[in-house]
């Protein structure tokens, strides 16, 4: 389980990076290369092409299970349930 929380948390600023990166220098790609005709129909279609990839990721993200519990889940979970009740334990003293 550490190395999954290694890799998440080390993932992440990249894809991040990579987004910014490939977001700025891709429109700047498209608006070079496209002809003078087609320019901003091409930027349109390069919008739509994020927005579409944004909307799968979505899609994706919503029919994945969410209820799969690991060993340490479970110990997180039972680590808060412990602490939800811990003020009430300690005033019943």
């Amino acid at each position: 389980m550490k190395n999954w929380c290694y890799l998440a948390c080390s993932s992440l600023p990249v894809a991040y990076l990579g987004r910014i990166v490939f977001v700025s220098n891709g429109l700047s790609l498209v608006a070079k290369l496209a002809p003078k005709r087609f320019a901003s129909l091409l930027m349109g279609v390069w919008f739509i092409g994020n927005a579409a990839g944004y909307a799968l990721a979505g899609t994706l993200g919503a029919i994945t299970p969410t209820e799969i519990t690991t060993p340490m889940q479970q110990k997180w979970n039972n680590l808060q349930a412990f602490l939800i009740k811990l003020p009430r334990l300690h005033h019943n003293n």
